[in-house]
């Protein structure tokens, strides 16, 4: 009998340990399979054994009903972002989100509420003298009159005073 040189002895042992792989592979899948048929057949009596049959069931009925819960919360809050032409950048997937959603509506119908109360409407009245104002002095080109002509709208419009003196916009 001839001498196996390192190298055949290397391949020589690489086949035998790829044949036992396979052989060892199919046995653990042909036992994965009948566990897994046991474990199915005998998880009843596991779990009543373990005394959370009834713990089982409850949450199981819970996690129904939160699904359900939140499913309906999302759908809701869904059409209220479209109706406000909003987008929703996170779903409603749980409690700490719906709270969060339904903030950035409840200050979406504030914002547009706000303009119906009187700091509101004071508000609107500020910045429409504002521009006024500011429409004027851009019209106005040269004309040396213009602080008068802004203050006076302010005044009337926004209860502002200018306080300027006339010397301080003299022709030059």
């Amino acid at each position: 009998m001839a001498k196996m040189s390192e190298r055949q002895r290397e391949y020589f042992l690489q086949r035998v340990n790829d044949e036992i792989y396979n052989h060892k592979r199919s046995l653990e899948l042909k036992e994965s399979s009948a566990k897994e048929k046991m474990v199915k057949k005998l998880y009843p009596k596991y779990v009543e054994q373990v005394g959370l049959k009834k713990e089982l069931a409850e949450l199981q009925a819970l996690e129904t009903k939160y699904n359900r819960l939140l499913n309906h919360m999302d759908s809701t809050i869904s059409r209220m972002f479209k109706a406000e032409e909003l987008y929703m950048h996170d779903g409603n997937g749980n409690y700490a989100r719906v709270v969060s959603n339904l903030t950035k509506l409840a200050n979406k119908t504030l914002d547009r509420e706000f303009v119906k109360s009187p700091e509101g409407k004071a508000m609107l009245q500020l910045d429409q003298a504002h521009q006024r104002a500011k429409d004027i002095i851009w019209s106005a080109g040269s004309d040396s009159n213009i602080m008068q002509v802004v203050g006076n709208v302010l005044s009337k419009d926004a209860g502002i005073s200018l306080d300027f003196n006339p010397l301080q916009i003299e022709s030059k």
